[in-house]
């Protein structure tokens, strides 16, 4: 397994699994081999398997596909139909909220961008494609109790 050190520097340095665990219990600069780099653990800000970096990476974008292809825009950290707004106080907003509890990937904030949609496209059952949108967690449709815990995956 791979894993990627987000420095509080904001840069990222991927690491293999042998250096992850070579940096418990270490202070100070440490060397990384897999990457020819040192780096100073006291501004490592953290440090997470490469399948959930893709996941954080998602939480910037914008506008996304879901798992049944349905086209959304996010508004202020909420995710919106696209395609279907309103006019409030002389500012168009949308209209139409997501549902979480039917769209999992938007509950935990992981809708993937059009680019990223392609190769799940390919996918033709939705319950896989919706598994492999969410990195492979077997969620299917979720209560409002659930939906809680589902934001600590």
């Amino acid at each position: 397994m791979k894993y990627t050190i987000i420095m509080m520097s904001g840069t990222k340095v991927n690491i293999t699994e042998e250096d992850y665990k070579s940096l418990a219990n270490k202070e100070g600069k440490v060397y990384i081999p897999s990457a020819n780099t040192t780096i100073n653990t006291a501004s490592i800000e953290t440090i997470m398997p490469e399948q959930d970096n893709t996941l954080q990476e998602r939480k910037n974008n914008k506008i996304g596909i879901l798992h049944d292809g349905t086209r959304v825009i996010r508004h202020f950290g909420v995710w919106y139909l696209d395609g279907e707004f309103h006019e409030e106080g002389g500012r168009i907003i949308p209209s139409k909220r997501i549902d979480p509890v039917y769209y999992p990937e938007v509950g935990i904030d992981c809708v993937p961008n059009e680019k990223e949609y392609q190769k799940f496209a390919l996918i033709e059952n939705k319950e896989e494609r919706l598994k492999a949108i969410l990195g492979g967690k077997d969620i299917k449709r979720i209560s409002s109790e659930g939906f809680k815990k589902l934001g600590e995956l």
